[in-house]
């Protein structure tokens, strides 16, 4: 074994044993060489995360957490009403600009603010914006999904956009809701920037856990039951979060869309 790689990297050769065949590699070296080539990124936070899997006490806590969250689980017909208003914004989102619903619980949609990725809803009596980003809708949006699962998925972009309208509505109370890779933007734009979080069975990894403080007060993580997309989030035991129990047992899809929150198709 290389002293350095061992140093460097912090693997031990049990660690490494458990490590190498998921990746299919057979050294450090080789190790190191797939991780930079093919995601991106510091191999060192990655090498401690991964190792993080296989540790007893993680497994442990995220098991009573879960648990926690099952005992206190909750129908589709639970759902609150506020909760639906704020699915149901994201959910436009998916549409055109100007196919989109223009009313929502009292909020009217500003199309010159708002455009494929952002829906903004503006409630001017009440000095209030919600932001609603939608996730996955076709080919193109595929990047940023696997970008979320090796944890270098950076969102700039839709980060300068949002400070952009708190810029212009300088007097507004803002709120950012999303779903799926939306909802991890949400995530990402609201811990900046402090505002009100709700994320609808968010694209998270555990590769992204340094990017997020899920013990935030002011993020709300909604989740469906054996979610593929969004239950690894369940394992780093975050603080406000709602359990749903699952739409259906044969289509996963089911349990992953926006619209299991709206309370409609």
């Amino acid at each position: 074994m290389n002293p350095v790689l061992s140093t460097a990297y912090g693997l031990s050769d049990q660690q490494f044993n458990k490590l190498g065949p998921l990746l299919r590699v057979g050294s450090r070296e080789e190790l190191v060489g797939k991780f930079q080539n093919d995601v991106g990124g510091s191999f060192g936070s990655f090498a401690t995360k991964v190792v993080k899997q296989f540790d007893p006490k993680h497994w442990l806590h995220s098991t009573k957490h879960l648990g926690e969250l099952k005992d206190n689980i909750k129908g589709k017909h639970e759902i609150t009403d506020e909760t639906k208003d704020l699915a149901r914004m994201v959910k436009e989102t998916y549409k055109g600009v100007d196919s989109r619903q223009t009313e929502v619980a009292g909020h009217t949609l500003s199309k010159e603010d708002s455009d494929d990725w952002f829906s903004v809803y503006k409630n001017d009596a009440n000095k209030k914006i919600v932001v609603g980003i939608r996730g996955t809708r076709d080919k193109a949006d595929i990047i940023p999904d696997l970008k979320i699962a090796a944890g270098t998925a950076k969102f700039d972009k839709d980060l300068n956009q949002y400070k952009g309208l708190k810029s212009k509505y300088k007097d507004y109370e803002f709120e950012v809701a999303g779903h799926s890779l939306g909802g991890s933007k949400a995530m990402f734009i609201g811990q900046d920037q402090d505002d009100k979080t709700h994320a609808f069975n968010p694209g998270y990894s555990y590769y992204l856990e340094d990017n997020y403080n899920l013990q935030r007060d002011k993020l709300n993580l909604h989740v469906v039951d054996g979610d593929h997309v969004s239950n690894q989030i369940l394992q780093e035991q975050p603080k406000n979060t709602t359990l749903y129990q699952k739409d259906s047992m044969i289509d996963p899809l089911k349990n992953h869309t926006i619209s299991y929150f709206t309370g409609k198709g």
